[in-house]
């Protein structure tokens, strides 16, 4: 014989806390160790009878493994995600817990996620080598990449600027891009070192990014220049012109050429 409904709600609620306990909620994205957006959409799961709807969920997200000063602390019900739309900044990475509560009192959460590292939100993809590097054309295209935004504040727009190497004006400027690519229109120097950076522009909210070395433009029909920095070794001293010095500076004991006989 079936139970009366009344029993079978009581044996549900009785049996609800330990159903919980044992599914929590689950976490879906975003996931360590990267976001794939610097605008995420924190998402997670929590299978509940409707008996024990509404459920409030209570969304932290912060620089902090221990939610301390949390960047993001919302509240939705019977929703099981949150869209940002302020996107966050390259640095500390995101740590984020989602913590629910059913309509019966009962409690259950996801637990710390993260560290989640937050990408830049530019990367330049040419002339950009951390030991520099050289090009032979001297209006040279630029290229970068950049995560997904969400519009708005999306998409993403750019200023450009390239830089003679220890001067802090630039030689060149461009603002309000919208492509990941930029060909420089007016020809560049050669064999002068330079640098380029972005300024990457989501709504009110920038980011600069630079490149990770300078860049020669050299002349294919020149051998390419080599500077010897302030205090570096001569390999050919001068008997004239600089041999003591640079043997002192270098500590070589390296005796000075004789003088031609007559």
């Amino acid at each position: 014989m079936r139970r009366p409904l009344r029993e079978r709600a009581a044996a549900l609620l009785v049996a609800l806390p330990a159903a919980l306990a044992a599914q929590q909620v689950t976490p879906l994205a975003p996931l360590p160790p990267v976001l794939t957006s610097v605008t995420p959409v924190f998402q997670w799961s929590a299978p509940v009878p409707a008996f024990a709807t509404p459920v409030t969920y209570r969304l932290r997200v912060s620089r902090d493994a221990g939610l301390a000063t949390p960047v993001l602390d919302t509240t939705v019900v019977d929703v099981t995600s949150v869209l940002v739309r302020r996107p966050y900044k390259p640095g500390t990475p995101l740590f984020w817990r989602v913590d629910a509560t059913s309509a019966t009192g009962v409690a259950a959460t996801t637990g710390v996620v993260g560290p989640i590292t937050v990408p830049p939100w530019a990367t330049p993809l040419t002339l950009s080598t951390p030991g520099g590097t050289t090009t032979t054309d001297p209006q040279p295209t630029l290229v970068w990449t950049s995560p997904p935004l969400v519009a708005p504040p999306g998409p993403f727009q750019y200023d450009v600027f390239v830089y003679r190497a220890g001067d802090p004006i630039s030689v060149y400027g461009a603002g309000g891009l919208r492509d990941t690519f930029f060909q420089i229109p007016v020809a560049l120097e050669r064999n002068i070192p330079y640098s380029w950076r972005l300024v990457a522009r989501a709504g009110a909210d920038t980011s600069l990014v630079s490149s990770q070395g300078t860049f020669l433009v050299l002349d294919p029909s020149v051998p390419p220049t080599t500077i010897l920095y302030q205090n570096f070794p001569n390999p050919f001293p001068s008997p004239v012109a600089g041999g003591a010095a640079t043997r002192r500076a270098s500590g070589s004991t390296w005796p000075r050429p004789a003088a031609p006989s007559s």
